[in-house]
């Protein structure tokens, strides 16, 4: 199973495409400069076939928290 996340670029929507087996998703989020300033950002998770059919038999092993799981989010949590 690969999971790959990113910022989309060409490349990776190239290589990683739904003919050769991957799916794609974004996530709107934000990050924060040295300032403090908010800025808006489109995060992209690439997901082969492998992993695309663990996570439809919920066989995936990520645990996110409460507050990811209200925002959509398909990344683990962060220690």
């Amino acid at each position: 199973m690969i999971f790959i996340n990113g910022y989309d670029n060409d490349l990776y929507n190239t290589l990683l495409s739904e003919k050769k087996g991957w799916s794609k998703k974004t996530i709107e989020t934000s990050t924060k400069d040295s300032k403090g300033n908010s800025h808006a950002r489109t995060e992209v998770v690439w997901m082969n076939k492998y992993f695309n059919k663990a996570l439809t038999r919920n066989r995936i092993t990520i645990k996110l928290t409460d507050k990811e799981q209200k925002q959509g989010k398909i990344n683990p949590e962060r220690e």
